[in-house]
């Protein structure tokens, strides 16, 4: 442990230097998420534009700016079709180009992404921030040699927290620790309150398994985007890692809803509430979930382990049963099936052990 902070050490005093120059006011250079038309008004504004559309088809900037719309609500696949349709009327756009290079990253298709993007250089897209975009593609894909020539070009231009963060992670990546570190910092100061840094900053601490660090940067992130799943079970990670569960149940709760992370979720508060003998709690939990669907085969261990904690042991085997005749290969419920019956054995004949005690005292107290 202390040759680890003792190696971690210059990192520390890098980035410790970077917080103590650094103020709550938002740089210049922050990326704010904006909604074109306002955050509450998506479907009217889609439907005006559906109206202009259809007044004025041949019209490509209508398309564009439908698929802006639904690029920015999520909505990637009605968004991709929109600039498509824009780019049929109009395949000079640099800004089609790069909307649609955008979309195709969000859904995986990293060779598209750089051919759109390249695209739109040639038709003379602002320099930087295309640069960073391609940087940016490179970098996810683990390419930071040539991920660092684009990003550097485009921090010639301009110096804002994205770019500096794409370098902090290229210089990572081609373990060039210490600069990285120094660009993280770079990057935190130009704007605190850029989600991306404080998410990278968590993840790169979580890392080096400098929990309480990486603890800061999750809150940070979480003050300014408390609805986040992500962090919210990053959170929740990290404080288990610590050892300290305190705040687990309020974190959890609160996530029960999120689909893509419902099952964990579940699981987490089940493991939980059993470890702290609140078998109330798992009860409650595993009757919903089993409720809604029998064959899960968690919701049915925790109710096993409660019957079985609470003493009924045969009723504990039942669930178990159910869940080998489901599946046989269930090596937990298997296993924990066979230490409950050795126990069940040795209970059933201690009680015989002592069965003839007990009706020797009893005599005396006939003839009494």
């Amino acid at each position: 442990m202390k040759s680890t902070i003792i190696r971690q050490f210059p990192i520390l005093c890098v980035i410790l230097l970077a917080f103590a120059s650094c103020d709550s006011t938002v740089s210049r250079h922050a990326i704010p998420q904006v909604r074109p038309y306002g955050q509450n008004n998506t479907r009217q504004a889609l439907e005006v534009l559906d109206r202009a559309i259809r007044s004025n088809p041949a019209d490509p900037g209508n398309h564009y700016r439908k698929a802006q719309l639904l690029y920015e609500d999520g909505q990637a696949i009605f968004a991709q079709q929109a600039i498509e349709a824009a780019l049929e009327l109009n395949s000079t756009k640099p800004e089609y180009h790069f909307l649609l290079a955008k979309i195709a990253r969000d859904q995986g298709d990293y060779t598209a992404a750089y051919r759109e993007a390249i695209t739109a250089e040639t038709y003379r897209y602002p320099f930087p921030d295309l640069q960073g975009f391609i940087a940016e593609l490179f970098a996810e894909r683990g390419n930071f040699k040539e991920a660092l020539t684009y990003v550097e070009r485009a921090l010639r231009e301009e110096r804002d927290a994205r770019l500096m963060l794409v370098k902090a992670r290229c210089l990572i990546g081609l373990s060039d620790t210490v600069r990285g570190i120094q660009w993280l910092a770079q990057a935190y100061r130009a704007d605190t309150s850029y989600l991306p840094a404080l998410d990278y900053l968590a993840a790169y601490y979580s890392g080096l398994e400098m929990n309480d660090t990486a603890l800061y940067f999750v809150d940070k992130g979480l003050a300014l985007d408390g609805d986040s799943p992500d962090r919210n079970m990053q959170k929740v990670s990290l404080l288990r890692r610590k050892g300290d569960d305190s705040q687990l149940p309020v974190l959890l709760k609160d996530l029960r809803t999120v689909t893509k992370i419902k099952d964990t979720v579940n699981h987490l508060l089940l493991d939980y509430y059993f470890v702290h003998y609140q078998y109330d709690s798992v009860n409650l939990i595993t009757q919903d979930l089993l409720s809604a669907d029998s064959t899960l085969v968690v919701p049915r261990l925790y109710k096993a382990r409660v019957l079985d904690k609470r003493g009924f042991h045969w009723s504990a085997v039942g669930e178990y049963q159910q869940i080998i005749d489901q599946d046989s290969t269930q090596a937990i419920a298997i296993r924990e099936l066979a230490d409950l019956k050795r126990k069940i054995a040795y209970l059933r004949k201690r009680e015989e052990e002592q069965r003839p005690s007990r009706n020797i005292i009893s005599l005396p107290s006939r003839k009494n």
